[in-house]
């Protein structure tokens, strides 16, 4: 299973929460609450059901992935300070886009945001 991958190839602090995405789709619901919710109860991870549609939940799932970084970095026993000539795994830059889209573009698309 792909938690139990995460957990032995990923980073030992890595946080894992399960997302149930579009649960304003209740009637074409293929895992119930119930069974997500033992799912997470079995490998110690948190559950919550969010609707990408509807907004419902999503703070709250932003706001525990928040909690859980924060946690993180407040630990003491936690080294950050990166190596001499190491590079950062994150490179954020790398994501932003050079130009930004004009209306024209983004009614092409279909999309509001690149």
């Amino acid at each position: 299973m792909w938690i139990e991958d995460l957990r032995e190839y990923g980073d030992n602090d890595t946080t894992i929460i399960i997302a149930g995405n579009k649960s304003d789709l209740e009637d074409k619901k293929i895992i119930s609450f119930e069974e997500a919710s033992e799912l997470a109860k079995k490998f110690k991870v948190d559950y919550v059901e969010v609707s990408a549609k509807t907004g419902l939940n999503v703070k709250i799932l932003f706001e525990l992935l928040c909690n859980y970084m924060i946690k993180k970095y407040e630990e003491p026993n936690i080294s950050r300070i990166k190596r001499k000539n190491e590079k950062s795994r994150i490179q954020f830059d790398k994501y932003k886009s050079k130009k930004k889209p004009s209306d024209d573009d983004k009614e092409k698309s279909g999309q509001c945001c690149s």
